[in-house]
């Protein structure tokens, strides 16, 4: 049986007779039509390729002029169109929309190109489709100026070192506990620190971290390598022998603003920390010499009751043994800070976000 048809096949490719040169006639124009095809295709690809690249670049050059109103947003992406467009891009029907007072651009095309080829199968057109979108959204910060004055006592047992950080309490519970750009600015070994001041979001508070490593001032091996210690209230051996332990502790301020007035949140609530707003540079010490801030041993810290505003000073004085976990003098006067109060600047960005 197999035998036959192949017979049946080597026979009819041989003929030359006129059956043959009709199907080669119907046949020859899908082919081409097909092999045609490949050149709309990459012709409509080059073309959608081609607006694409000019409409990011149109949204963003547009959404750039966001602080100048719609129209000139407008204006900005229109131009960038058509600086850019070849001519035959630009006889697609393009649409440049603004919206949010100039914050947001859209342009997009939705045309269709006459093919060359396909047409023969009956295909006369192909759809170009291409869509860009650019925002510009004004972000808030709040900054802060270095600090005014950073003393940590030279003379204390204990290393010292201070770090100012961002904190955001609704992220308290994510692995980086809501504190970012943590920034060493001091220490009681004369360490000289080049930093910047973090810039914080509106949801984020400016915070204080002390790093303190028992009777180790005068070891600097033990500064960075010290194993973690275990705070214990009234524990017996720190009060037995205050002077043995080179564990280190950190003390996370951990801010939030309530009412405006700045709360610590120092894990335990261990009393660490005393803060005072000074309503300038000048009242910013000691009560003997015409200040507000208080002195002396085994006291209550005083905390701060007022918002920290712009204008203002806000002092920070610290115990670096908290009252109540082994011997301390409680006199607060271990670290003293004193920074200007943080304000708030506007900064603008720019975002791309290619829709579809």
């Amino acid at each position: 049986m197999l035998r036959h048809i192949r017979e049946g096949l080597a026979t009819f490719c041989r003929d030359r007779g006129g059956n043959v040169a009709v199907i080669f006639g119907f046949s020859v124009i899908p082919v081409m039509g097909l092999a045609g095809g490949v050149v709309d295709l990459h012709q409509a690809t080059r073309d959608m390729a081609g607006l694409q690249s000019a409409f990011d670049a149109a949204s963003i050059a547009g959404v750039r002029q966001a602080a100048l109103g719609s129209a000139v947003v407008t204006l900005a992406a229109q131009n960038h169109l058509d600086g850019n467009l070849s001519a035959r891009l630009k006889t697609y029907p393009i649409s440049v929309a603004v919206s949010d007072g100039g914050k947001t651009v859209r342009i997009s095309t939705n045309g269709t190109m006459e093919t060359t080829f396909l047409g023969v199968l009956g295909m006369k057109t192909m759809n170009i489709v291409a869509k860009s979108t650019a925002t510009s959204t004004t972000i808030q910060t709040i900054t802060q100026k270095k600090p005014v004055v950073a003393q940590l006592d030279p003379n204390a047992g204990d290393y010292n070192r201070m770090y100012v950080y961002c904190y955001d309490d609704a992220r308290r519970n994510e692995p980086s506990q809501g504190r970012s750009q943590m920034t060493a600015i001091a220490d009681n070994a004369g360490t000289t620190y080049n930093f910047n001041m973090p810039a914080c979001k509106p949801n984020e508070t400016f915070s204080y971290r002390l790093y303190n490593v028992r009777n180790a001032r005068t070891q600097p091996a033990l500064w960075d390598t010290a194993q973690p210690g275990t705070l214990i209230a009234n524990n017996a051996a720190d009060w037995a022998d205050p002077w043995s332990n080179n564990r280190s502790y950190n003390y996370y301020s951990d801010t939030r603003l309530v009412g405006g007035v700045p709360t610590h949140q120092f894990a335990g609530g261990v009393p660490i920390l005393e803060t005072v707003i000074c309503d300038n540079l000048g009242q910013c010490k000691n009560k003997g010499q015409g200040g507000v801030i208080p002195t002396g041993t085994n006291r209550t810290p005083q905390q701060a009751t007022k918002a920290c505003s712009p204008g203002k000073y806000i002092y920070f004085g610290w115990e670096d043994r908290p009252p109540g976990y082994g011997w301390t003098d409680s006199d607060y006067d271990d670290i003293r800070v004193i920074v200007e109060c943080p304000s708030s600047t506007t900064t603008s960005t720019t975002v791309v976000r290619l829709v579809e």
